[in-house]
């Protein structure tokens, strides 16, 4: 009796074996052609034939693809302490992703462009290689598979014409927007020999991400990097200076309008986001050029002083004097020159109002206008190649603060004459609340009919240069605190604000690459409960 129940027990524990059977899964070394075929689209250009080299033990990946726009062949690659980068640069000690022959040429440099950490755009490799903080990235495993999936027997794979064992993650994703149904959240397929194929589920949220179904097939597929495929990783001699410096950008503090009277002067402070390439210059001078609009109507409002980074000083921010010139409101556009500046995709600009009044807070008379009423209206900068902040960068959301009425019809006007010409707003006399509506109505349905490029973290999606979308405007409001930004200037202001109960607050929070949530709250012992709330439970 004894050694039947041994053995029933004996054969229950190897089936429960076989059931949970683990997968060999992928390689640290292999090259592979891969189909990808999706009933929600993905990322456009990801899909079809993509050509793969996959290298987790010399840090190196490379990806071939076919453009989107342009139809041709693109590449990318991500390579550790690169050859050929310039002596201690940051491209020389840490992760540097590539593109060659990139799919939005008119705003690259001789045709490449180049990124090393911090970085937030990873292009078509997996989120997975982002840190928590997704502000660098390094090499991990191709398709991390997870624990306990549960082998459901061979199955035929129509694209290979084999048999395949088939294995389901234990997780189900309920795809109701598509009609799939319920469906394993993955689903991997291997024979003796190599992985054949993954099915990944995504679950959308209504009107603003669609369920994805996506099918990865492994039509070839070798275990090792080949010898004769080794020259795929080799880069052009003397790289840098080639490609430009894809991480040309600003970082600027405070985030907010400047005012300068004749009686004082207003400054920020600035710093660049990588060193000059030496091979197009040692130097970066930096230059503020002036952008006038219907809105921001001055000629010359402000005098900077000359600002200049050289390979020692790039990381250390430097002040910037603002002095009082002419009477207006003037929009200045910062550009670099000299050690690859000069082609930065991200544009910088700054508002300064030069009037009456209180240097570095408020006008008093003279133009800009002033009335009772204070407005703060929020934007989302859409980036021109269609990174839509991967890693939440501050920089996509725009608050502006504006003291008057008459300010901001003026800007509202202007704005949506230029990012919704199809509106005609000249028919008759709109308030204030109808163009702030208008604005936010034609946002959402721009939203909505892209919802599938906005939904994805990393996008290639070309948008015209500089557009912005209209997120919402708050009544009787003024700009306390914004990311990188100091808390407000005015000491009073922050005796005013920092128990009073009486004042409401929004608070906006950007979650992946979409201003997702917008929340009132009234008092500030509301606004810290808040807050503590999202430390908590940021997601």
């Amino acid at each position: 009796m004894q050694q039947v129940l041994f053995l029933t027990l004996f054969v229950f524990f190897l089936l429960l074996i076989d059931k949970y059977l683990c997968q060999k899964g992928f390689p640290q070394q292999f090259q592979a052609t891969i189909f990808v075929k999706g009933v929600s689209p993905v990322q456009p250009q990801l899909q079809g034939v993509q050509y793969l080299l996959y290298d987790s033990v010399k840090l190196r990946v490379r990806v071939d693809v076919q453009g989107l726009r342009l139809k041709q062949n693109e590449t990318y690659m991500i390579k550790y302490k690169p050859e050929g980068a310039e002596a201690d640069s940051p491209a020389s000690q840490d992760y540097v992703m590539f593109n060659f022959n990139p799919d939005y040429p008119t705003i690259t440099k001789n045709n490449c462009w180049y990124r090393t950490n911090p970085i937030s755009d990873i292009g078509p490799f997996p989120m997975s290689w982002f840190n928590y903080e997704r502000t660098h990235y390094e090499i991990k495993t191709w398709f991390q598979l997870p624990p306990n999936m549960i082998q459901k027997g061979e199955e035929w794979i129509e694209e290979l014409q084999i048999n395949a064992t088939r294995y389901d993650s234990s997780e189900i994703c309920d795809l109701r927007q598509s009609g799939i149904g319920k469906v394993p959240c993955l689903s991997y397929f291997e024979t003796s020999n190599q992985p054949v194929k993954t099915i990944e589920a995504h679950i959308g949220r209504e009107h603003i991400v669609k369920d994805e179904y996506t099918s990865k097939i492994y039509l070839s597929f070798i275990d090792f990097i080949p010898s004769e495929s080794e020259y795929l990783f080799n880069l052009p001699n003397q790289w840098p200076s080639y490609c430009g410096n894809a991480n040309a950008g600003f970082r600027i503090t405070p985030i907010r309008p400047f005012v300068v009277t004749p009686n004082g002067e207003d400054y920020l402070t600035i710093s660049i986001e990588s060193p000059p390439v030496h091979g197009l210059g040692d130097q970066i001078k930096v230059e503020f050029q002036l952008q006038p609009s219907y809105y921001y109507n001055g000629t010359r409002c402000t005098n900077f002083n000359p600002i200049i980074f050289d390979r020692k000083t790039w990381q250390y921010p430097q002040q910037v004097n603002m002095s009082f010139d002419t009477y207006g409101c003037c929009q200045y556009a910062i550009r670099g020159n000299g050690g690859g500046y000069e082609w930065q995709y991200e544009n910088s600009t700054i508002t300064v109002y030069a009037c009456d009044g209180y240097a570095g807070t408020a006008c008093k008379g003279k133009y800009p206008y002033f009335d009772d009423k204070q407005y703060v209206i929020i934007e989302w900068q859409l980036q021109q190649h269609g990174s839509f902040s991967s890693g939440g960068r501050s920089r996509d959301i725009s608050l502006t603060q504006f003291s008057s009425t008459e300010q901001l019809k003026f800007y509202l006007s202007d704005y949506i004459k230029k990012y919704n010409q199809q509106v005609n707003i000249f028919d008759k006399e709109y308030t204030i609340v109808d163009l702030c509506q208008i604005s936010i109505d034609q946002s959402n349905k721009l939203l909505v009919e892209n919802s599938n490029e906005i939904s994805r973290v990393t996008s290639r999606h070309v948008w015209p240069l500089n557009h912005k979308l209209f997120m919402g405007c708050c009544i009787d409001a003024h700009i306390v605190s914004t990311c990188y930004d100091e808390y407000t200037l005015n000491e009073q202001k922050q005796l005013e604000e920092q128990y009073d109960d009486n004042t409401n607050y929004c608070l906006i929070t950007q979650l992946g690459n979409h201003p997702t949530h917008v929340k009132f709250v009234h008092g500030t012992h509301c606004l810290r409960d808040e807050i503590l709330q999202r430390f908590k439970q940021p997601f």
